[in-house]
């Protein structure tokens, strides 16, 4: 088992800054660690497919990528990684969690069946894999290969991770967003906003209106809301900016 921070420092020394995919509970660990450091960027997908797409659009400008999801999403990933990444020649470095390995332990029934073909479905591709890394020792290595072989062919290469291989990382805290009005100040007049209708919406009849404080500071506050009818169709989006007065008795 290794530390996340070990192979995500070891991938930005040779170049890997983003990284894109679906989220898997064995992928946790690197997600967290992504999602925390500044010098990284994350890119959730909404399937596989796109997080391919993403990684090969990061590569034509010059990033290397990784892309990270489990083997029930490779099937997902087939039509992009065949149409787009072999006959176009853009390498990207796959992370794929191998859910349901024969012998493994119990896993959810829907991985069964994936989880008996996943080795020969890589080789099927024509992609070139290896275990992903369980020692520290080993990582640097595992990432030459990597690199060595998307430099040598410009096409993927793939990091089969068994379960447990990767430490638990807690995502750092984020600060709680300021509320509409604290114990400390109250919100005044507006100051300017801006309303987006996207269909017609009666206002004399319920409407729910969501909004998101997201500063305030130095007397001002800025938020961003949503109108949305009795049945949950959105009708306008709006952003406003006011003043925020303090309390009477507040130092």
């Amino acid at each position: 088992m290794i530390q996340a921070a070990s192979f995500m420092h070891q991938a930005r020394e040779r170049g890997f800054r983003l990284f894109t995919g679906v989220p898997c509970s064995y992928l946790k660990p690197f997600i967290n660690y992504a999602l925390d450091a500044p010098e990284l960027d994350y890119v959730g997908a909404a399937n596989e497919g796109d997080a391919v797409a993403i990684a090969a659009g990061a590569d034509l400008a010059g990033r290397r990528s990784v892309v990270m999801f489990q083997n029930s999403g490779l099937g997902n990933a087939v039509n992009p990684l065949t149409s787009l990444n072999a006959p176009f020649r853009i390498p990207a470095l796959l992370i794929v969690t191998w859910r349901g390995e024969p012998g493994g332990g119990p896993d959810e029934p829907q991985h069964e069946l994936m989880g008996q073909i996943t080795p020969r479905m890589l080789d099927l591709l024509g992609i070139r894999w290896e275990f992903f890394p369980t020692s520290e020792a080993d990582v640097a290595s595992a990432l030459d290969r990597a690199v060595g072989h998307m430099d040598a062919t410009r096409l993927p290469f793939a990091l089969v991770m068994r379960k447990g291989s990767v430490a638990p990382h807690a995502l750092q805290p984020r600060p709680a967003l300021s509320p509409l009005a604290t114990e400390a100040y109250q919100p005044g007049p507006s100051l300017d906003h801006a309303v987006w209708f996207h269909q017609p919406i009666r206002l004399d009849d319920w409407v729910l209106m969501d909004l998101v404080p997201h500063r305030i500071a130095r007397g001002r506050g800025w938020y961003t809301g949503t109108l949305h009818n009795r049945h949950g169709v959105l009708g306008a989006s709006l952003t406003q900016e006011s003043l925020y007065r303090a309390r009477r008795g507040t130092p």
